[in-house]
């Protein structure tokens, strides 16, 4: 995964290590069946295997040989990075080497939410990011190969349509992964798009070319006073 928004160099990454996702053991029927969008989260920290599974089940690398992911991705060009915005900071997943990439050194949970106190407090924020599509050519000629076509007029109108729609598709497709991974370990989900995209970007220090679509909040169930009673 290309880093976007950071100029240092690898040797001056500040990387947090994740460990080895959880194996799910819930049947495909029984996630389905308990996947939710919850709007009330605990502020209790998401620990660092759970965080390890989900983004595993986000984008997750499955062989590095082939570069095969968990999710799929239009015409396989990945153009979609995950930002993981905690108390602790601003972070980017990287695949490769299953670890989070420290960018930002401040709490940016409100910049990515607009006014919804019970889901800024919650402990995770995963912002789905389109990258520039830097290999227009290659993707042209990758749709011009499958479809058949092969006149020189078509290739803006190919292009347009692959930067419209390819980054949502591929955002579609991590959105419910994370659903379904939050469900089978029981962790609160809620995908929005209730973001300013101005904020994000300046928040985020996102380049001009990339663009914020998605969020997804994550955390625990809040335990109650009814709930401590019982």
């Amino acid at each position: 995964m290309r880093v976007f928004t950071s100029d240092k160099k690898k040797s001056d990454e500040v990387l947090r290590i994740l460990p080895p996702p959880t194996e799910l053991q819930s049947s495909l029927n029984e996630t389905f069946r308990a996947r939710r969008s919850n709007y009330e989260f605990s502020d209790d920290p998401i620990n660092d295997k759970d965080l390890s599974t989900i983004l595993w089940a986000a984008d997750g690398r499955l062989d590095k040989k082939d570069d095969l992911r968990t999710t799929p991705s239009v015409l396989q060009k990945h153009c979609v990075s995950i930002y993981v915005v905690k108390s602790n900071g601003v972070w980017l997943w990287d695949n490769t080497r299953s670890a989070l990439i420290f960018l930002i050194d401040r709490d940016c949970r409100k910049d990515v939410c607009l006014s919804a106190p019970l889901v800024e407090s919650a402990p995770v924020h995963l912002v789905y990011v389109a990258n520039p599509i830097e290999t227009h050519r290659s993707a042209v000629d990758t749709l011009k190969r499958l479809f058949g076509v092969k006149s020189k007029e078509s290739d803006p109108a190919l292009r347009d349509f692959f930067k419209t729609y390819g980054p949502p598709v591929e955002i579609g497709a991590k959105v419910e992964a994370v659903y379904l991974a939050c469900a089978a370990l029981s962790i609160r989900c809620l995908a929005r798009m209730s973001f300013d995209p101005k904020t994000v970007k300046k928040a985020l220090r996102l380049t001009a070319g990339q663009r914020p679509l998605c969020a997804q909040t994550l955390g625990y169930k809040p335990t109650s006073l009814f709930n401590i009673a019982l």
